[in-house]
């Protein structure tokens, strides 16, 4: 059965092969991303887009209205002028608040302190858990 599944990271070199995969499977796909350019290409391959930044808790609201799922990659690898576990909390709590309860986050790499407060890592996974949310964490143990 088709499932609405919101991609974030739709243009990045992992998540833009799953969200196409998800496309040839059927689903009916909305691909978030930060790039216009990125959010057209979707959109001319019919795809549902939504440009904007997981910084803004408002946007991905508004993306994940009517979504039955979510697939994210939100990298625990970080740029210093990122922060990932606040873009995976915003995620994560637009995603309940629109009823969405099912989950497929690729961490891009292994949760280094599973115990840790301050780790973007562990922080969504125990998100994850106490949220109830049904999810597959996807958890490399190496990145390239």
């Amino acid at each position: 059965m088709p499932l609405k599944i919101l991609a974030y990271g739709a243009n990045g070199a992992q998540m833009s092969a799953g969200t196409q995969a998800l496309v040839d499977a059927g689903h009916a796909v909305r691909a978030f991303t930060r790039s216009p350019k990125g959010a057209e290409r979707w959109q001319a391959a019919g795809v549902d887009a939504f440009t904007g930044d997981m910084a803004d808790l408002d946007a991905l609201r508004r993306a994940s209205e009517g979504q039955d799922a979510l697939f994210m990659h939100v990298p625990l690898i970080t740029d210093p002028n990122d922060d990932r576990k606040a873009y995976g909390l915003n995620a994560l709590r637009a995603a309940k608040d629109a009823g969405i309860t099912r989950v497929v986050w690729n961490t891009g790499g292994p949760i280094m302190d599973p115990s840790s407060t301050t780790d973007p890592g562990a922080v969504l996974w125990r998100t994850l858990q106490e949220d109830g949310f049904s999810f597959l964490g996807l958890v490399p143990i190496t990145y390239m």
